[in-house]
């Protein structure tokens, strides 16, 4: 919808509408080259009124938002002491960031739970790629490369494209 009041008040439009944020809506748009461009040029008009503004990437696939996540892990380790025991955890990623948090959190903390990620689109070496990006960003670049941290797989995506949301954490040998 063009006009962003058309879009409802479910999720975060339903926060957006409550702390009065003005929504820009777009169409469907690859990221690089047509929603990253119209941000910066946003962004530009923006701080021309004298407003500063914060560009945050698909996914918040930055490494600030990488920051998030790798907090977001401590919070599941508080759970897995709680008697919520597991080995591994499995989720979607289709930015990236998620899983590149997920995993460094897990890599900083000394945690030994497998992450395994799949593909929603793009390849896994896109996504190994983009979170040895990450990181490089939070210092760790000498210290640990993707592969090490995350297993990706690219294989499901066709066959299950955009069904697998959320997730999920398994036990070993569940019951």
């Amino acid at each position: 919808p063009e006009n962003p009041a058309s879009a409802g008040v479910a999720g975060n439009m339903g926060v957006h509408h409550l702390i009065g944020t003005k929504v820009h809506l777009v169409k469907a748009m690859p990221y690089l080259t047509g929603l990253k461009p119209r941000m910066d040029e946003l962004a530009t008009d923006l701080l021309q009124q004298g407003i500063t503004s914060l560009l945050v990437p698909v996914g918040g696939s930055n490494a600030t938002g990488v920051w998030g996540y790798i907090e977001a892990w401590t919070e599941i380790l508080q759970q897995r002491s709680a008697g919520q025991d597991f080995s591994d955890l499995v989720l979607a990623v289709g930015s990236g960031g998620t899983a590149a948090g997920l995993a460094i959190g897990n890599f900083l903390t000394g945690s030994h739970v497998r992450i395994h990620a799949i593909a929603v689109c793009d390849s896994a070496d896109y996504f190994y790629d983009h979170i040895d990006e990450m990181l490089d960003a939070v210092g760790l670049s000498g210290s640990v490369r993707s592969r090490d941290i995350i297993s990706i797989v690219e294989e499901l995506v066709y066959r299950s494209r955009s069904r697998i949301q959320g997730c999920w954490i398994f036990k070993d040998n569940p019951s």
